[in-house]
C-alpha cells in the first residue's frame, strides 16, 4: 500500500530531482571557484635564531642601532604581512591593473593569460582613486582592422591606437600589446580595469594569511586564496622574493652599522680615550695631539682647573 501511495507521485518527485539537477548544474556554471594557494618558507640565520648581536656589548647606549630593534628583527610575521611588503608586490606584478574576459555565461579575470597585455608607461594614482565608478576605470579592447580600439565602459569614448606604440588615456600613458599564444575568442569580450595601488594592496592584504607552522623549526605558512591559481602562485613567490630583498638590504645595514662599532672601538684605543668620546671629533683631536707629543718626549702641561663659579657653558 505504501508503495502504491507514493508510486502516484512519481512524476512530481522525478519533477523535484530535475529541478534540483538543474539548479546545482547553474550554481556550478555561474559561481567563480576560488583556490587555495600555499607555500612554507624557513626562517633562519647564522646563529639559528634571531640577528647577529656580536660586539654590541657597551654600544646601547650609544643608540647605534635605533630603529632596528630586536622585535623588527625576530617578528617575521609581521613582517610578511606588512603594507610596505604587499605594496611592493602589487607594483612589481601590476596587480593594480585587472583583465577581465566576458563570456556568454560569466565574467572572469583572465590575469596575463589573455590575447591582449597591458603596460603603464604612467599611471595618475590619484585620478584613479577620486574615480569611485569603477566602469569609468574600465576599458573595453578589442581588434579592428589594423587598429586596436580602448573604449572607456563608462563614457563610451573611443581611442583608437596600434599595438606597441605609447597611448595616452584618460589615467596616464600605456601599451597594449598582442599576447600571440592566446587566441582571441570571437564570442569574448576583453577589459582591463584600473584600480588605486592603495584599494589593491588593502584587498591582498585581506586575502593573504600568514601563520606559524613550527615554532621550534621557525617554519612559516602563507596562504592566498584567488580565482586564478596562477595568480595566486606568482603573489606568494614575488612575496618571498620581496621579504628576502627586504632581509638583504636589512643585514646590509647591520653589517654597515658594525663596521662602524669596530671603527669607533679602533679610534678609542688608539687614542686612549672613552668609547662616547670617539664620537666627538674636538676631544679625539685633542688626545691624539697629547698622545704625539708624549711620543716625541715632549711634556703637556695639565689643562687649567676651571672657576666653576664663574664658567659659562659653551656650545659643544
Amino acid at each position: 500500500k505504501l508503495i502504491e501511495k507514493y508510486s502516484r507521485l512519481w512524476p512530481y518527485i522525478l519533477l523535484f530531482i530535475i529541478i534540483a539537477l538543474g539548479g546545482a548544474y547553474t550554481y556550478l556554471k555561474y559561481t567563480v571557484s576560488v583556490y587555495s594557494t600555499s607555500a612554507t618558507i624557513l626562517i633562519k640565520d647564522e646563529n639559528g635564531k634571531g640577528a647577529n648581536r656580536r660586539n654590541l656589548e657597551g654600544f646601547v647606549d650609544l643608540d647605534l642601532f635605533s630603529g632596528l630593534n630586536s622585535s623588527e628583527i625576530e617578528n617575521e610575521i609581521g613582517i610578511l604581512k606588512s603594507r610596505s611588503l604587499a605594496n611592493e608586490v602589487v607594483k612589481r606584478l601590476n596587480l593594480n591593473m585587472i583583465y577581465l574576459n566576458e563570456g556568454r555565461i560569466k565574467t572572469s579575470e583572465a590575469y596575463i593569460n589573455g590575447p591582449f597585455l597591458v603596460k603603464s608607461i604612467f599611471l595618475d594614482e590619484e585620478k584613479i582613486n577620486s574615480t569611485k565608478l569603477s566602469e569609468f576605470r574600465t576599458y573595453k579592447i578589442e581588434e579592428k582592422n589594423d587598429y586596436v580600439l580602448i573604449t572607456n565602459t563608462g563614457n563610451n569614448e573611443v581611442i583608437p591606437t596600434s599595438y606597441d606604440i605609447i597611448t595616452a588615456f584618460d589615467f596616464g600613458e600605456l601599451i597594449v600589446s598582442r599576447n600571440d599564444e592566446v587566441k582571441i575568442d570571437e564570442n569574448g569580450t576583453y577589459y582591463i580595469q584600473f584600480n588605486s595601488i592603495e584599494k589593491t594592496t588593502s584587498s591582498l592584504l585581506k586575502n593573504i594569511s600568514v601563520s606559524l607552522v613550527n615554532k621550534d623549526a621557525s617554519l612559516i605558512s602563507i596562504n592566498y586564496k584567488h580565482p586564478v591559481p596562477q595568480k595566486a602562485r606568482d603573489i606568494i613567490d614575488q612575496l618571498i622574493i620581496e621579504y628576502n630583498r627586504q632581509d638583504v638590504a636589512l643585514l646590509d645595514k647591520l653589517d654597515k652599522k658594525l663596521k662602524f662599532i669596530d671603527l669607533t672601538n679602533e679610534l678609542a684605543h688608539a687614542n686612549t680615550v672613552l668609547l662616547q668620546t670617539t664620537l666627538g671629533a674636538v676631544a679625539v683631536t685633542e688626545q691624539a695631539i697629547i698622545n704625539e707629543a708624549h711620543r716625541r718626549g715632549l711634556q703637556v702641561p695639565n689643562r687649567p682647573k676651571r672657576d666653576m663659579a664663574g664658567s659659562t657653558t659653551a656650545a659643544g
